[in-house]
C-alpha cells in the first residue's frame, strides 16, 4: 500500500468538493437574488 498516493488522491477529491461546494453555493445566492428581485417587483 503506498499511503502517501493515497493521500493525495483525498487531498485532490477534497479540493474538488470545496470548489464545487464553493460555485453550489453562490450559484444558490444568485438564485436567492433573482427570487427576491422577482417578489419585490411583484412578478
Amino acid at each position: 500500500m503506498d499511503f502517501r498516493r493515497i493521500n493525495d488522491a483525498v487531498a485532490v477529491s477534497l479540493q474538488l468538493i470545496k470548489k464545487i461546494n464553493i460555485k453550489r453555493k453562490s450559484y444558490l445566492q444568485k438564485c436567492d437574488k433573482l427570487s427576491s428581485i422577482q417578489t419585490l417587483s411583484g412578478a
